[in-house]
């Protein structure tokens, strides 16, 4: 992914996946600007060369809830938790399993904390210890269509923020995927504290810097004692042609 003014990616390395290959390809670590300690994969993954039995060959447990999913979710599934357990395995956990848990959150094991995204046929994943980290989320989504666009924008944000986003000098379209994809980035990042859903109306977006690439959330009710109204969220992104990704690292 690039900007053309600046970019919270420093670089992209690729690594050798050969063990996972034909269903993995493309394997690179990220490298954010800023965030030490802070290990994100990323690879493309193939729906076509999905079968049961990888899980097997590859020592990721096959859960009962996604059993019975179509091919492309037992896939999806699959890759990120391939590339999870390659992090947490670099970062030197002697635990490589990602659990599912309550609403089908990954569950980290102990000491470590993440975040996986999927978009089409590539999947992101983060991961860091928890001594170092308290809130990891990351998002990447399509940028939406104008039918899609026009059919959840009363869902996704409030009046105050309709407002706000007019100001910004960027098509409401691509604003408003951003914000969806933002408010995503940080239900996924709080969740293990929260463990319950919240709509999109919990948060607000508040700032938007187009020249450093940054947004910062507000929450607007207490979703726990420690994650109270007021209390504010820096995260940031990186637009491309035709997709956007959100991150909260803190």
């Amino acid at each position: 992914m690039g900007d053309t003014r600046f970019s919270h990616l420093l670089a992209t390395t690729s690594f050798a996946m050969s063990e996972y290959f034909p269903f993995i390809k493309n394997s690179e670590v990220m490298e954010f600007l800023g965030y030490q300690g802070l290990l994100a994969l990323s690879a493309d993954f193939d729906v076509l060369q999905f079968d049961d039995r990888l899980f097997d060959d590859f020592s990721c447990d096959f859960i009962s809830e996604v059993l019975n999913s179509v091919n492309k979710r037992k896939a999806e599934y699959l890759a990120g938790r391939v590339m999870a357990m390659k992090g947490l395995e670099l970062l030197g956990s002697s635990e490589f399993q990602v659990n599912i848990g309550k609403h089908l959150a990954p569950v980290w094991p102990a000491g470590y904390l993440g975040s996986i995204t999927h978009i089409s046929q590539k999947v992101i994943a983060v991961v860091a210890r928890k001594k170092q980290y308290n809130y990891i989320g990351i998002d990447c989504e399509n940028i939406f269509g104008q039918d899609v666009f026009g059919e959840i924008e009363g869902m996704i944000v409030n009046f105050a923020e309709v407002a706000y986003l007019s100001r910004v000098d960027v098509p409401m379209v691509k604003l408003m995927t951003l914000v969806f994809s933002a408010k995503e980035t940080f239900f996924k990042a709080v969740y293990p504290y929260v463990l319950h859903y919240f709509d999109f109306y919990a948060v607000e977006i508040i700032e938007i810097s187009l020249e450093k690439q940054t947004f910062t959330l507000m929450i607007c009710k207490d979703l726990t004692p420690f994650l109270k109204r007021k209390m504010e969220f820096d995260g940031i992104f990186i637009f491309d042609s035709n997709t956007v990704l959100t991150a909260i690292f803190c």
